[in-house]
């Protein structure tokens, strides 16, 4: 018998992975559709600009955090063998940018008055940064992301912050508490705030992978859905196919079938 599909499964579980009802999570994704080329254009406008504005406040950590969140994005999108839509592109580019300048003060902060070479400072530095510092950044991420992507406030608490927030904490703290506390204590200082924007990466593709399995608030803007056209690009594809005999061109993801 054929492999169920992500898209298949994901159907089958109405939660999505979460323990919260988000079926008015997927109502409202069905209000939105795949941008046109100046929708488009516009994403893109707003993302560089917003990028811009933080590298302007923090320097290249602003990048740094940039790159992160678009690389994570298209892991996640790749093994939903779906695309990233425009709109995708833009949030993540608002939301990194906002969160990489308290991140960035945070760090410097932290690395100025917390001695780590001292076993006391050592411990309160390790305390701090995952019972204060990582926990206060979900908490701001959640509440400026989760309106911003979902376009609502409903389910802020309840699913952004008591359900998924505190899996995701959890689940951060268990894996890289304690390599944070070697960061801390052995790399030079530097090196603290790109190493804690990478870990988001490696916690995308690893024991984060719960976002595969989550409610996709760009589901009906993908141009790629399981691998398949989506959206009405089936159709459109067809008529251009019907019109000038030619095959489709169909945006392929990497790794995908051609």
């Amino acid at each position: 018998m054929a492999e169920d599909s992500l898209e298949d499964r994901l159907e089958a579980s109405p939660s999505n992975g979460s323990s919260i009802d988000t079926k008015f999570l997927e109502e409202k994704a069905k209000t939105r559709k795949p941008r046109g080329l100046f929708g488009t254009i516009m994403d893109y406008t707003i993302a560089a600009s917003a990028a811009a504005a933080s590298y302007a406040a923090v320097g290249p950590m602003a990048l740094w955090a940039n790159a992160i969140g678009f690389v994570g994005n298209r892991i996640v999108n790749f093994r939903r063998k779906r695309d990233t839509p425009s709109r995708q592109t833009r949030n993540t580019a608002i939301m990194s940018s906002i969160m990489a300048v308290p991140g960035k003060l945070a760090f410097d902060a932290m690395n100025y008055l917390i001695d780590v070479t001292t076993m006391s400072g050592w411990l309160l530095r390790g305390a701090v940064q995952q019972f204060g510092y990582f926990p206060a950044m979900t908490v701001l991420g959640t509440s400026i992301g989760h309106p911003l992507v979902h376009g609502t406030t409903t389910g802020l608490y309840d699913y952004g912050l008591r359900d998924l927030g505190v899996r995701n904490y959890k689940t951060g703290l268990k894996w890289f508490a304690i390599p944070n506390m070697l960061v801390a204590r052995y790399l030079p200082d530097y090196t603290h705030f790109p190493i804690s924007l990478a870990n988001n990466l490696v916690f995308r593709t690893t024991v984060g992978s719960r976002f595969l399995y989550e409610v996709d608030p760009y589901k009906y803007e993908h141009k790629i859905l399981d691998g398949k056209p989506a959206n009405g690009y089936a159709k459109n594809n067809s008529q251009n196919e019907t019109k000038n005999n030619y095959g489709p061109q169909l945006p392929q993801l990497a790794g995908s079938p051609a």
